[in-house]
């Protein structure tokens, strides 16, 4: 539960124990699987007024909490931060980052990220593109899930369950 994990951080500073960048993104993992982005948002600003600097993991952990969230902007806007960190997104930033903009119906910026994963040499999975696929559905635009659908069939990747449920959806 998120809330132990925020009253164990808080036991920690009172015993003198100052937490470290792997207690705070478990911390955010948790808020994040609670569906409390805005405690993983709050959270990832304490850890860097603590002069603490966030890694990948930390940046996909608030950003999957945003996804849950419907926070969509909020999720472009730490993608854009972690590389001003100098942080390099992975296929897990991606996929979280188009979930989020596949719940906020974003179906343009969510196919934008696609391209672009592609044009940085990483190779999306069945999960980003069932994701895109979900975004084609949520944005109204059937034609282009089935675009989505046959791009990953292109690259040799057989649909499962949530896909064709995207697709049908779409």
């Amino acid at each position: 539960h998120w809330t132990e994990a925020l009253r164990l951080l808080k036991e920690m500073r009172e015993k003198g124990f100052p937490p470290n960048v792997f207690n705070y993104s478990c911390a955010i993992n948790r808020c994040a699987k609670g569906g409390n982005w805005q405690c993983a948002l709050d959270l990832l600003e304490e850890m860097q007024r603590c002069g603490l600097v966030p890694n990948e993991i930390t940046y996909n952990s608030v950003i999957n909490a945003c996804a849950k969230g419907d926070e969509c902007q909020r999720a472009l806007n730490l993608l854009d931060e972690m590389r001003r960190c100098g942080l390099a997104p992975n296929v897990i930033t991606y996929n979280s980052v188009i979930d989020a903009c596949a719940k906020g119906g974003e179906c343009q910026r969510a196919l934008d990220l696609l391209d672009e994963m592609r044009s940085r040499n990483f190779v999306p999975n069945v999960t980003t593109y069932s994701i895109a696929m979900d975004a084609c559905s949520k944005g109204g635009e059937p034609r282009r899930a089935l675009d989505v659908l046959e791009k990953m069939r292109s690259c040799g990747l057989a649909p499962d369950e949530v896909a064709l449920n995207n697709i049908v959806s779409a």
